[in-house]
C-alpha cells in the first residue's frame, strides 16, 4: 500500500468518524476513478455508499437503492482483488441488507443465506470485526 493510499484512509476515516459521508464519499469516488485500486478503499466505499443512502436528505427510494447497488458493486470489485478480504465481504453483505429491504419477503430470504456466507467468509479471517458480529446478531 502506498503513502499516498495510506492518506486517503487516514482522511476518509476521519470523515466516517464526523459523520462526514458525503465528503468520504467524494474522495473515495475521487480515488478509485483516478485508478487506486485497493481493497482498503472499496470496502471503504461501500460504507460511504450506505452513509450516503442513510443521509436525511436521500429520501428517494430509488436513489437509496441505487447507492446501496454501489456499495454492492464497489465491495465486489475489492472481492474481485482478494476474495477473502473480510471487510469487503462484511460491507458486501451489509449493503445488501440494506438493499434487499425494498425487496419482497422471498428474495430478502434468499439473499440472507448470501449475507450469511459473506459475513461468515469474513468472520473466518477477521472473527472479533464488530461491524460483521453486529451485523450477524451476536
Amino acid at each position: 500500500m502506498t503513502d499516498s493510499v495510506r492518506a486517503i484512509i487516514e482522511e476518509v476515516d476521519k470523515f466516517n468518524d464526523n459523520h462526514q459521508d458525503k465528503q468520504a464519499y467524494d474522495r473515495l469516488k475521487k480515488a478509485i476513478d483516478g485508478g487506486m485500486k485497493e481493497t482498503e478503499l472499496y470496502w471503504r466505499l461501500a460504507r460511504a455508499c450506505r452513509g450516503m443512502a442513510l443521509l436525511p436528505e436521500t429520501k428517494d427510494l430509488q436513489e437509496r437503492k441505487n447507492y446501496f447497488e454501489e456499495g454492492m458493486s464497489a465491495a465486489k470489485a475489492g472481492m474481485a482483488i482478494n476474495d477473502n478480504d473480510p471487510k469487503c465481504n462484511s460491507w458486501y453483505a451489509i449493503c445488501l441488507n440494506y438493499r434487499s429491504k425494498s425487496d419482497g419477503v422471498d428474495q430478502r430470504i434468499k439473499n440472507s443465506y448470501i449475507m450469511r456466507d459473506h459475513w461468515l467468509k469474513a468472520l473466518r479471517v477477521e472473527p472479533t470485526d464488530f461491524a460483521t458480529l453486529h451485523s450477524m446478531g451476536v
